[in-house]
């Protein structure tokens, strides 16, 4: 899947605007499945839209309906990914042939 890169790249901007603001240094670059706090960083779709639905940053910086509705299509997303038998299938027909 993928992601909105006008989003993406607001919300880029967005953290390193804060970061000035707060005076803060750029962290060591992330090279396992671990977030800069420590916490693992999410494993598929879902998890990544349950954190984004959380986070106070993607909050302040995404307004409330255009958030809910981007989250809402995401787990749209992994609903019908998980009711297929055969994801192989599944993802080759509804992303490759979509191009």
């Amino acid at each position: 899947n993928t992601c909105n890169p006008y989003f993406a790249i607001g919300l880029i901007i967005n953290a390193c605007l804060d970061g000035i603001k707060r005076e803060l240094s750029a962290p060591a670059p992330i090279r396992e499945r671990t977030a800069i706090s420590g916490k693992p960083l999410p494993a598929d779709l879902t998890a990544a839209a349950d954190a984004a639905a959380s986070s106070e940053f993607i909050k302040q910086s995404i307004h409330p309906d255009t958030l809910a509705y981007m989250l809402g299509k995401k787990r749209d997303i992994c609903r019908a990914y998980d009711e297929v038998q055969n994801k192989e299938i599944y993802e080759t027909v509804k992303y490759f042939f979509s191009l």
